[in-house]
């Protein structure tokens, strides 16, 4: 059987009533708002979202409502008049502070030449009824005084009651006292008969139920929104347990369901599992703790870099021809030295180490190579040279004398004996010199696999100590003893990260 619909206004509006209150919280919460002229915005929908999910959990909500006895008083027309329009400053070309004053009643009847001023007044009514129709509103062009901005005020009478109200004109009238008005003119009637427009006049029932299927959307949207990040909490059972007896009694759990009581047994395994379980599900804890240890493998890995640059310096064959080179020019040197030890007086003994001697006899075999030699034929310090001072023929003892300091100072054993030092000073420095160091290796192995990793620090350690080596020969035969083995460590250390992260993780 169809119950019949009256058409009757006010059974309508009962029935509205009636409808409204069985309705979802939020909907009633909402048509209050929009009868109140309250905003619905995006922080309003999601609370609306959140009381149609408490509603649905049946938890106790707070809302607003209409009663039946207030939509029904919607359904009465109300009395609004128009008093007068005054104050009205900067609007198109209309003189500034002029007024109009319309009866309470009955009609007003404004008229005057084309020009005077009567289409200006219209766009104020269009503007502050908010009619779709509104024109702009220029500054008056002929005023002198710059920067004025259009306004104007209205006195109307609503329900017996007047009312004042100052409006800027420049911003567009959000709401007004007029909004509830229509405003005609020629231009808005052509436009209502010649296209499509919406109704001028849609009653109270209709504008909320239009409003409300807007929110509604919203709502279902956001809802919506939420429920895709909701994580499944779906339970899967393992296959080796599906066929237990409390399998079947999960299968069928629900929010009602209690545990039975054959199935309550606790152990203290199992109470240690419980207090494990809280420190597991840490995922912030856990991901710390996987960024540190990947914090220290990446220092890890860069301290091997540096290991294997240094091992990238070392070369067994260019490091032996360096000892080689090292020992003949030392050897060399040393006999040299011992020639000139023998044959030389006590002033040269006693000058050997001053630096203003050393730079006399260069001088000298300088200065006789450049000028002496051509004409004498005799190289410096040979039987028959010239003393470059006096000039006297060098023989006998005085020639062994300048011939073994000449050879001691000016002779290739000593240069060749700094290229040959320089050369491993070098060879030392380029695997010596190294970003990390025996210390900060140390610590950053303090939480680490020490019996596998230690000899990384090792290593570092006989870098150091041949860093401080400044005996030559000693060095030379400690260069030998670095032991660099990237492969070793590389290895290590992959097998040392993937252990710490499966054990963080698990």
């Amino acid at each position: 059987m169809t119950k019949k619909v009256s058409d009757n206004t006010n059974d309508a509006y009962e029935q509205f009533g009636k409808w409204l209150i069985k309705q979802p919280f939020w909907l009633q919460d909402a048509t209050y708002r929009i009868y109140t002229g309250k905003t619905i915005d995006e922080k309003q929908i999601d609370r609306y979202a959140d009381m149609c999910i408490d509603q649905h959990r049946q938890q106790d909500l707070q809302y607003e409502h209409l009663s039946v006895e207030t939509i029904r008083a919607e359904k009465e027309n109300k009395n609004i008049s128009v008093l007068s329009l005054s104050e009205i400053k900067s609007v198109n070309a209309l003189a500034e502070d002029t007024s109009l004053e319309f009866s309470e009643s009955g009609v007003t009847v404004i008229y005057g030449l084309n020009g005077a001023g009567k289409s200006g007044y219209m766009r104020i009514f269009k503007e502050l009824s908010g009619s779709p129709y509104e024109e702009a509103i220029q500054p008056n062009v002929y005023k002198k005084t710059k920067g004025s901005t259009p306004s104007c005020k209205v006195r109307i009478k609503n329900e017996g009651k007047e009312i004042e109200e100052a409006y800027d004109l420049s911003k567009g009238i959000q709401s007004s006292i007029l909004s509830a008005c229509d405003v005609f003119d020629t231009r808005i009637s052509n436009a209502y008969i010649t296209s499509s427009n919406k109704v001028s006049y849609q009653p109270f029932i209709f504008t909320v139920l239009s409003k409300l299927a807007i929110v509604a959307d919203k709502i279902s949207k956001r809802i919506d929104e939420r429920e895709s990040h909701v994580l499944d909490r779906t339970i899967t059972i393992p296959n080796d347990i599906k066929n237990h007896k409390c399998m079947s009694w999960l299968k069928e759990i629900n929010k009602d369901s209690k545990v039975p009581e054959d199935f309550i047994e606790w152990t203290e395994d199992d109470q240690k599992q419980l207090e494990e379980i809280p420190r597991l599900l840490d995922r912030e804890k856990v991901k710390q703790q996987v960024e540190i240890i990947e914090s220290r493998v990446k220092l890890i890995t860069q301290v091997l870099r540096d290991l294997e640059e240094a091992n990238r310096k070392q070369d067994a064959a260019s490091l032996g021809k360096m000892v080689s080179a090292w020992s003949e020019t030392k050897e060399k040197y040393d006999l040299s030295r011992k020639l000139f030890s023998e044959k030389a007086d006590i002033q040269d003994s006693a000058s050997v180490n001053v630096k203003a001697w050393k730079d006399l006899w260069k001088s000298a075999k300088d200065y006789y190579e450049s000028f002496i030699f051509e004409d004498n034929k005799n190289h410096f310090g040979e039987e028959g040279s010239i003393c470059p001072l006096c000039h006297q023929s060098i023989y006998g003892k005085t020639q062994e004398r300048i011939s073994s300091v000449n050879e001691f100072i000016n002779g290739s054993c000593l240069s060749d004996l700094e290229k040959t030092k320089k050369e491993l000073i070098s060879y030392r420095d380029s695997i010596c010199k190294r970003q990390y160091s025996s210390d900060v290796v140390q610590q950053l192995l303090e939480d680490m696999d020490k019996k596998n990793l230690q000899s990384i620090v090792d290593t570092y350690k006989r870098i150091e100590e041949i860093k401080l080596l400044s005996d030559v020969t000693e060095l030379s035969l400690k260069l030998s003893e670095v032991g660099l083995e990237k492969s070793y460590y590389k290895f290590e250390i992959h097998s040392f990260s993937t252990r710490r992260r499966e054990e963080t993780t698990s």
